[in-house]
């Protein structure tokens, strides 16, 4: 136990954290190990506001201070309970930003960027490092709307398609994208055929391609005895972008 004088109760004493003894309480560094107390104390005041950087969220501070401590005393307790307390923040903070990554992957930015700030309003000072490459791709989005629009008033239907696809490619959840799209429903396919391959049993039904621009997908649908009325009514063959599939 340090010791403590009786009139102002102020310690006599201090005990190294490091070999465990007894020095003078003015002492500089200790008479058994040589520790700096002047270096401990500032570790100690290191570790008192990574503390404080994770009680903000602002882990990736906390995880510099953290690192430096550690570096100049290893096994410091306090670094300890730090390293402890943000082990607790990370595993806290895991599921949102998985989601958030997952939405990204997507490429659902518009979730995505209100996912960064349901984050950012739970924990004020955490630091999202995905916020910039959400921010980038909504406001590349947002130009090629405007090239979209203009195209519109131009009344070039396969230029909108075009930016719509640029967008859509952009960033999937894009508002009124998706819509716009219909609006311009691409062409029918001409000249359908079937031919039955002997061989294999299978058929090959070929198609003329659409005049239409743009990345245009095929859905073939097989039904019996009726006319399939969309690539839900009947069995779906299959999908290409070519022009010719096999059943």
């Amino acid at each position: 136990m340090e010791k403590q004088c009786p009139h102002c109760g102020a310690a006599l004493t201090i005990r190294c954290r490091k070999c465990s003894a007894e020095n003078e309480s003015a002492s500089e560094f200790c008479i058994q190990c040589g520790t700096s107390f002047k270096e401990l104390a500032r570790l100690l005041s290191e570790c008192s506001y990574a503390m404080g950087c994770i009680g903000r969220a602002d882990l990736a501070q906390a995880r510099l201070i953290l690192h430096e401590v550690e570096a100049a005393w290893p096994g410091l307790e306090d670094a300890k309970k730090v390293r402890e307390e943000l082990k607790k923040k990370e595993a806290v903070l895991q599921k949102p930003l998985d989601d958030l990554k997952k939405s990204m992957s997507q490429r659902e930015y518009y979730k995505a960027q209100q996912q960064v700030q349901d984050i950012k309003q739970r924990y004020p000072g955490f630091r999202i490092q995905e916020e910039a490459s959400i921010q980038t791709a909504i406001a590349t989005a947002d130009q090629t709307w405007k090239k979209m629009e203009q195209a519109e008033k131009a009344g070039s239907a396969d230029r909108v398609i075009q930016y719509c696809e640029d967008i859509f490619a952009l960033c999937a959840d894009y508002p009124g994208v998706q819509e716009k799209m219909r609006l311009y429903p691409p062409d029918a396919a001409s000249d359908v055929t079937v031919e039955a391959d002997r061989t294999d049993g299978s058929n090959r039904i070929s198609w003329k391609l659409s005049p239409s621009k743009g990345n245009l997908i095929y859905t073939v649908v097989r039904k019996e005895g009726a006319v399939s009325n969309s690539v839900s009514d009947g069995v779906k063959v299959g999908e290409t972008g070519g022009s010719q599939l096999r059943d």
